[in-house]
């Protein structure tokens, strides 16, 4: 119980907004990336999600590690439509590098995010 006390105080220092309940806590991250830490007998489940209305699942509330799938299929389906439909190729380019360049730097940007603050998370909670 102490260990779980000294992280609440270091959200506090970080200034993240967070609830807890019994055995779980719930840290907003930012930009629609929610952290849960949910504690299971003697060891602690860290998982991520991205709540709806983000810049990479748009309506969906997903696992980060289904928003990779979910992001690449989405970028298949886009992929396969431009070839399918002809579109010339100078907008087609365009269009699925913007795709990709959006789609990488959103995803990479909630992976950082995400595993960097599980990092701190379990040298605090479990060192």
């Amino acid at each position: 119980m102490i260990k779980e006390d000294i992280f609440l105080e270091s959200l506090k220092g970080l200034n993240y907004k967070y609830s807890s309940k019994k055995n779980h806590i719930k840290v907003k991250l930012g930009l629609g990336l929610i952290c849960s830490i949910k504690k299971v007998d003697d060891s602690f489940k860290i998982d991520g999600y991205l709540t709806r209305w983000n810049f990479l699942t748009g309506l969906f509330k997903l696992n980060i590690d289904m928003a990779s799938v979910y992001i690449t299929f989405w970028t298949l389906v886009i992929l396969g439509l431009y070839y399918k439909y002809n579109i010339p190729p100078f907008l087609s380019e365009f269009v699925l590098i913007i795709v990709f360049l959006w789609t990488l730097s959103w995803h990479v940007f909630y992976l950082t995010k995400f595993f960097s603050f599980k990092r701190m998370i379990e040298t605090k909670l479990i060192s």
